[in-house]
């Protein structure tokens, strides 16, 4: 669904959020895939069902899902080509049967009874994501609770641990955000004009504070994620400039876009995803959105003490 056909903001659900699907985009993970479906399995409160799209991966990550039976019903789905990490994720929405929807990495470890916290968060209608707390997979003491904006090249700087009970935060990584799918629908899922990786996270954070909702994070509960020191597939300069400058470009008022180019102006390719930029469809994206938002984005940085 286009996200200009969202006219509502408070969206009702008719019925208690339950039944959970849990979306695993994958690309080249060897290991760390199987890791993860096996920790899903191994909760004493597990998922209603598990979908891996297998991005376009050369390894056979994902090859095992076709052998093994597991204790959670799991669908795989094999692309030809890479979708992208936002159209990977849509990809596996569109084809989830759960009232929830939990969007997680291929390299992530789960707590045993995490999805109730998750179920739980999501019963208020007034929160659009709900995510838990991370911690390194091997190194355990470092912990990720959130996250907000440093400057406007939208570098980050992760938040610590603020206490037991659910609180809202600017954002939450991408490694494991929950929405009820109802509300995923409306607002339009992931950004699908973003390319390959990068700022998907971000910028649906972004968006959901600016039509009304709120981020939540889950401090009760720890997922163990691989921040890696490399990708397993390439990582362009040009996409990652032209998904930050679309998140920009969608969000903030004038004056701060003129900072943000300012500030990304001096990375690689930058002339090449401009050029990108200038031929998407990000200028009726950015009317669409100021039609429907209840907040600018001086009212989110505001909020939240972002000198930007």
């Amino acid at each position: 669904m286009n996200v200009c056909s969202l006219r509502l903001f408070n969206f009702k659900s008719s019925y208690p959020p339950q039944k959970t699907s849990v979306i695993i985009p994958c690309l080249n993970e060897g290991d760390h895939l199987r890791q993860t479906v096996e920790s899903l399995c191994a909760c004493k409160v597990r998922p209603d069902e598990i979908i891996i799209v297998d991005n376009g991966s050369s390894d056979g990550c994902s090859d095992f899902i076709e052998r093994e039976n597991y204790a959670v019903p799991t669908q795989l789905f094999k692309l030809s080509a890479p979708l992208g990490v936002s159209k990977a994720r849509n990809f596996g929405a569109e084809r989830a049967t759960g009232e929830i929807l939990v969007f997680v990495d291929a390299h992530v470890l789960f707590p045993e009874t995490w999805i109730k916290s998750i179920q739980n968060a999501l019963r208020n209608q007034a929160v659009g994501i709900a995510a838990p707390g991370g911690k390194a997979w091997g190194n355990p003491r470092a912990t990720c609770f959130g996250y907000r904006l440093k400057n406007l090249k939208l570098e980050i700087d992760y938040l610590r641990w603020k206490g037991l009970t659910p609180y809202a935060v600017p954002m939450v990584p991408g490694f494991c955000q929950a929405f009820r799918k109802d509300l995923f629908q409306q607002i339009g899922g992931y950004d699908a004009g973003m390319i390959n990786y990068g700022m998907e996270d971000t910028e649906i954070c972004i968006r959901l504070w600016l039509l009304g909702y709120q981020v939540q994070i889950i401090p009760n509960i720890l997922v163990t994620h691989l921040f890696r020191p490399r990708f397993p597939y390439e990582v362009s300069w040009t996409n990652l400039i032209y998904n930050s400058l679309r998140t920009v470009h969608a969000h903030f008022n004038s004056e701060r876009v003129e900072r943000a180019i300012a500030e990304l102006k001096s990375l690689p390719d930058f002339d090449n995803a401009v050029n990108l930029l200038n031929t998407s469809d990000i200028w009726d994206r950015r009317r669409n959105l100021e039609s429907i938002r209840q907040h600018d984005d001086s009212w989110f940085f505001e909020k939240f003490g972002m000198k930007l």
